[in-house]
């Protein structure tokens, strides 16, 4: 399965609040994703594969300002997407790799100055997380 990155800058974050790698330490766990760079708050933000959005996600349980989605493709493949409000539009419908499906949202209000904006991306396939950078095309 190859994807695409869901951002247009593409490159992983890496600030004074630590690195956007899968992976990564996170306070006595892994990173679970990878941190895709935006250049600016509010813009596109791409589907990184062909499948359809199942659903609108809450990132944050406490909390309904920061929100995803969630898009499964064939063969097993489900991808979350955090930071991005989603257009709804495309919920429950087929869409294709590379569209855009909604824009960044500001992380900066929740962690202050310190972190770039960025989209939070994890990939599991049959269940198990992978690295997203892993599946990338070129």
């Amino acid at each position: 399965m190859k994807m695409r990155r869901p951002t247009v800058n593409g490159t992983i974050r890496n600030d004074n609040m630590g690195s956007g790698v899968f992976g990564a330490p996170r306070d006595g766990r892994i990173h679970e994703g990878t941190d895709y760079r935006m250049s600016a708050v509010r813009e596109p933000v791409f589907a990184p594969i062909s499948g359809r959005m199942i659903r609108k996600l809450q990132v944050y349980p406490d909390s309904s300002e920061y929100v995803g989605c969630e898009i499964r493709g064939d063969d097993g493949v489900e991808v979350k997407l955090f930071y991005v409000e989603p257009h709804l539009y495309w919920l429950r419908k087929k869409i294709e790799m590379g569209e855009e499906i909604g824009v960044g949202q500001d992380v900066g209000k929740k962690y202050g100055g310190g972190m770039r904006a960025h989209v939070h991306m994890e990939v599991r396939i049959y269940g198990a997380l992978v690295d997203p950078e892993k599946q990338m095309e070129g």
